[in-house]
Order: C-alpha cells, then sequence, then structure tokens
C-alpha cells in the first residue's frame, strides 16, 4: 500500500552516511511515497543547519522543513546521538519523525535514541522487510504524505 500516488512534496533529509543504505531506503521510500524528494547533508552538524535554516539553508523555498529525517552515523553512534540530543532539545523531533540509522545497535543505544525523540533505531546495513514494516507503522508519515 501507498500513502499517495505521487507526492514530489514530501521531503526527505538524510545525512551522507546513509550513502551505504541508498539503494534500499530508496526503494522502500518509493514503493511508500512514489515521487518523494531527497535532501543529502554531509553530517549532524550540517543536518542540524538545515533544520534551523542556518547558513546555506536560509530560504525555506529552497530549503523546506522535511517530512522525514533519516539520521546515520557509520563512523561512531555518539555523534549521531549527539545530533539527535541536540534535536531533542530544539523540538524537532515532536514535529517531524526521526529515524536513526546505526552500525551499533546495541539496546541501550536504541533506547536512548527513542527517549530523544527517534521513532526507532534501525541498524545498518539496512534490511529492506524491516524497513518497509517500521515505516508502515508510522502513522505520522501516513498523515503527513496524505
Amino acid at each position: 500500500m501507498t500513502y499517495s500516488t505521487i507526492d514530489s512534496n514530501f521531503l526527505v533529509l538524510m545525512t551522507a552516511d546513509c550513502l551505504s543504505d541508498i539503494v534500499v531506503i530508496n526503494r522502500v521510500l518509493g514503493k511508500r511515497i512514489p515521487g518523494f524528494r531527497e535532501v543529502w547533508v554531509n553530517d549532524g552538524e550540517e543536518l542540524l543547519d538545515y533544520l534551523e535554516r542556518v547558513g546555506k539553508f536560509t530560504d525555506p523555498l529552497s530549503s523546506p522543513e522535511p517530512n522525514l529525517v533519516l539520521l546515520a552515523d557509520s563512523q561512531s553512534a555518539t555523534s549521531g546521538l549527539r545530533t539527535l540530543r541536540i534535536a531533542a532539545r530544539r523540538g524537532y523531533p515532536r514535529r517531524i519523525p526521526f529515524i536513526f540509522l546505526s552500525e551499533n545497535a546495541a539496546e541501550d543505544d536504541e533506547r536512548f535514541a527513542q527517549q530523544l525523540g527517534a521513532r526507532f533505531l534501525l541498524p545498518q546495513p539496512i534490511d529492506k522487510l524491516r524497513f518497509d514494516d517500521q515505516l508502515s507503522a508510522l502513522k505520522e508519515l501516513r498523515r503527513r504524505a496524505a
């Protein structure tokens, strides 16, 4: 089931650490939200700049608020969790669904990421079926894509 026929207004903001999983991410999102757009940022710091409209992201027309954030950190979960902690302090995970992708999918990291507002933690490399199941469970994703 897809959320809409074509939704080119649905924007997914992703950190560049997701690149290793780009094929899986794009297939699953494309199935769920045909025509979605993606914006890639280099790292967690740039992701926060995008959300805060800082630097090259000041124009809301060229840098609209995303409908979904995929925050990955393949170097170390600490850096990604730090970014998530800052985003949580600024209230972003309450407005925008965050999915935390981590090579270190330890139970403690998953619990901490969820406490910070991530909807769920996905281990990397991404399992296509698990990602699809978790996306389908996000009611707010359906609402945003409608």
